[in-house]
C-alpha cells in the first residue's frame, strides 16, 4: 500500500486496509517524540465521542493578516494548537471521507473532514515534545533532544 498524493490521500487509502477497526489513530511520522501516553488518551475520548485530538493551548499571540498587515488579533483562550495522534470511531472517520471525496472537500486533517460533515471533536492534552518536524531548525532541535535521550512518559 502507497501513500497518496495529499495527507488526505494518504489516509484514506489507509482506511481502505482497516475493513475491521473499531478506532482508527491518525498520526504524523513528523511529530516522532510524541509521548506514548498521548495514543490511549486519545482514544478514549474517540471511543467515548467519536473524534478526537491531541492539542495544547496557544501560548503565543495569533494575528490575522491580510498580505503583510494584521487586521486582528485573536483570543487566543479560545484556540488551540492541534498535533496528532487524532483517533476517530472508524466509521465516523469512513463518512467524513466518502463526503469529503464527493463534495471535492480538503481539510487540514482529518479532523477537518469530521467537522465538514458536522460532527464534533473534543481535544485531549498534546505534549510540546509531539512537536512537527516541519524546518531544518526543528530537525535540530530533534536531533539535540535525540543526544539528551529524552525520555518521555510511557
Amino acid at each position: 500500500m502507497g501513500g497518496g498524493s495529499t495527507r488526505q490521500d494518504s489516509v484514506r487509502a489507509g482506511l481502505e486496509r482497516c475493513a475491521d477497526t473499531e478506532v482508527t489513530c491518525v498520526h504524523d511520522a513528523a511529530r516522532p517524540l510524541c509521548p506514548p501516553r498521548v495514543f490511549p488518551a486519545v482514544v478514549a475520548a474517540a471511543t467515548a465521542s467519536g473524534a478526537a485530538t491531541a492539542a495544547l493551548e496557544c501560548i503565543d499571540t495569533i494575528k490575522r493578516i491580510d498580505g503583510n498587515r494584521v487586521v486582528a488579533t485573536l483570543d487566543r483562550t479560545t484556540l488551540v494548537a492541534v498535533q496528532t495522534p487524532q483517533a476517530f470511531i472508524t466509521k465516523v472517520l469512513r463518512i467524513a471521507h466518502d463526503r469529503a471525496f464527493d463534495d471535492d472537500f480538503h481539510a487540514e486533517d482529518d479532523c477537518g473532514l469530521v467537522e465538514h460533515c458536522g460532527g464534533k471533536v473534543v481535544i485531549v492534552d498534546g505534549d510540546p515534545l509531539g512537536f512537527k518536524v516541519t524546518w531544518p531548525g526543528d530537525l535540530v532541535i530533534l536531533r539535540a533532544l535525540a543526544r539528551e535521550e529524552v525520555r518521555v512518559e510511557p
